[in-house]
């Protein structure tokens, strides 16, 4: 029963970490690594940038790198909040938050 319990904390931090995503990390994830971008391609082909191929290539990495780094803290976070939301809410009366993941810990191993 606490596999089930388990599992669906995780399912619900991961829905809420692509909420959350979506509303709060799409945007600036692109514009961070877009900026990360126009500066790397301003330092390898020298300002004002050309309309060539590969400084725009280079922005695009930017922007997707941008984008996968938002996604992973984002996901990551809600998850391990709502693990540790779990942890609190499945506990025995009378034990503590952290003798409760200890227990979960070790019934693992």
């Amino acid at each position: 029963m606490v596999e089930k319990t388990e599992k669906r904390g995780m399912c619900a931090g991961i829905a809420v970490g692509v909420i959350f995503f979506v509303l709060f990390g799409m945007m600036p994830g692109s514009f961070i690594g877009g900026v990360a971008g126009l500066k790397l391609a301003g330092a390898v082909f020298g300002f004002p940038l050309g309309s060539g191929l590969l400084p725009r290539i280079i922005v695009l990495v930017g922007m997707v790198m941008g984008l996968l780094l938002s996604a992973l803290v984002i996901m990551f976070l809600s998850v391990g909040i709502w693990k540790f939301i779990g942890a609190v809410l499945g506990r025995p009366s009378g034990q503590t938050v952290a003798g409760a993941l200890s227990d979960k810990m070790a019934a693992k191993e």
